[in-house]
């Protein structure tokens, strides 16, 4: 989109959006923007940019929105049908975003975003030959770029070609333009490529500058604050008083019906989504934004910091509880034609904090709590590029204030409210899967499926950044992961936190 700019108001606020999302302000970003939309609501490099902002912070459907806009007005960008592609498969549309990638290549056949995401998709699909077919003419070019680079060693590392991926990234970090936000990419996935490679000390040494330099800041005041009022607020005389929302189709009347997974984040919400997609009765819906977009709406008149925390129990009154469970239900992804599912799951592992307001709004519906060894999952957290839309997990003291405080909530919800969880233990499951999975089914009024035990065998893009880990069959390598870094993790807050059965 290289459009020449007619009007400096315009141009001075796109630039300064560039700069802030390659800053990873994506937030900031789209407030800059807003200023443009209000003189022209069509300006084409405007919604793309916006689109790419939204994207980063998991706001897919406003994501895939803004392409559309763009490209009603634009039909010959290819960057636009990379920047739809993205949203596309975030929302699990894989055949189309794979269309619209290739679109972009047809526009521009060394369009590098496309030829970047394009390989990265057919990774996720487990379709590893294409992916490596797709990226091979870009391994020994010089002008990768960040995103090229970074589809390449992901390729090589399930190649076990580490030593080469870890070179290209090397090189990729060698390019004076590379901008912050890319630096940030680019240092997380040579830290994964590290550690792949069994090179632990080079791996963390990469990881802290990674984390370090990441432009995110935790309230954690503000946070502790939040689960102080859910607390209050939620207490058990509360709760009870509390009235449910009447049942709609799905939550006991038919059609599609809810399956909460939940837990911190990278303690096994997407295996667990996986196995369970795998029976018939179940359909992947990844993590949903519904509940967390409801409570901040439930609660805006009082503007509470952290407003997706349900922190004001008054706001949930049976009226608004019904809303919600109405609109959920209406929101949910539905089922290929001809699929058999009738429930859904949504895997937000923050839904964890939000679990007296879903077993209010819907009585009858499955909770599943993942639950893994903290410092294995401290770790797993600290490794992974969430961007700007998770602030905490780039500081281990930051990470360990988050956990606790969803432990002392949690606690609270099954202990004192005695809500009805179904938890299962990552270890246990990963060591011994079918007495495991079948548990979990009986707890859901379901039959043991055999289909199940091979969830990879599931044809499927899992969205999330546990995507290759899941598309494998159940394995015991991530268990007592901490360990490798045991004498870097020495003295440090991760080595305070709860091991398994915690």
């Amino acid at each position: 989109m290289s459009t020449p700019f007619a009007n400096p108001f315009h141009a001075q606020h796109l630039q300064r959006a560039i700069k802030q999302y390659e800053s990873g302000q994506a937030i900031s970003a789209i407030q800059t923007l807003d200023q443009i939309f209000k003189e022209d609501p069509n300006h084409v490099r405007a919604l793309g940019l916006v689109s790419a902002c939204l994207s980063h912070i998991a706001k897919f459907e406003q994501a895939l929105e803004a392409a559309d806009r763009a490209l009603k007005v634009e039909q010959s960008e290819p960057l636009l049908y990379t920047l739809r592609a993205r949203a596309l498969r975030m929302l699990g549309r894989t055949d189309d975003a794979i269309e619209a990638f290739q679109k972009a290549m047809a526009l521009e056949p060394e369009h590098r975003s496309a030829a970047a995401n394009i390989a990265v998709l057919l990774l996720a699909l487990r379709r590893h030959d294409e992916a490596y077919a797709s990226i091979e003419p870009w391994l020994d070019r010089e002008d990768k770029g960040h995103q090229i680079a970074i589809a390449c060693a992901r390729c090589l590392r399930h190649r076990k070609e580490h030593a080469r991926g870890i070179e290209i990234l090397r090189r990729a970090m060698e390019d004076p333009g590379i901008q912050p936000g890319a630096r940030h990419e680019v240092l997380f996935t040579l830290a994964d490529l590290l550690d792949g490679d069994a090179q632990y000390a080079e791996a963390w040494s990469v990881l802290v500058e990674a984390n370090k330099a990441h432009p995110a800041v935790f309230d954690s005041t503000a946070f502790n604050g939040a689960v102080d009022r859910i607390l209050q607020g939620f207490s058990k005389e509360q709760y009870d008083k509390m009235e449910s929302a009447a049942p709609v189709d799905g939550d006991g009347g038919g059609s599609l019906a809810p399956v909460f997974v939940l837990g911190l984040p990278r303690s096994g919400t997407t295996l667990v989504e996986r196995i369970l997609s795998a029976h018939p009765a179940v359909f992947a819906g990844s993590e949903l934004e519904t509940m967390p977009e409801f409570i901040a709406k439930a609660q805006a008149v009082a503007r509470p910091p952290n407003p997706h925390l349900p922190q004001l129990v008054s706001m949930f009154s049976k009226p608004v509880l019904d809303q919600l469970a109405q609109a959920y239900v209406q929101r949910l992804p539905a089922p290929p034609e001809g699929d058999p599912a009738h429930l859904v799951t949504d895997k937000l592992p923050a839904n964890l904090l939000s679990i007296p307001v879903i077993r209010k709004t819907f009585p009858d519906a499955p909770i599943i709590r993942c639950k893994r060894d903290h410092r294995d999952t401290a770790i797993s957290c600290f490794f992974q590029h969430f961007g700007s839309r998770i602030p905490w997990p780039y500081d281990l003291k930051d990470i360990k204030t988050y956990f606790d405080a969803s432990e002392r909530a949690y606690e609270h919800y099954v202990g004192e409210l005695g809500i009805d969880v179904i938890e299962v233990e990552y270890e246990a499951l990963v060591s011994d899967p079918e007495p495991r999975v079948r548990e979990m089914l009986d707890a859901m009024g379901l039959d043991f499926d055999a289909a199940c035990l091979e969830h990879h065998k599931v044809q499927g893009d899992a969205r999330t950044r546990s995507v290759e880990q899941v598309t494998k069959p159940i394995y015991t390598g991530s268990v007592e992961r901490w360990r490798r870094y045991e004498t870097q993790l020495a003295g440090t807050p991760v080595m305070d936190l709860p091991g398994r059965g915690v």
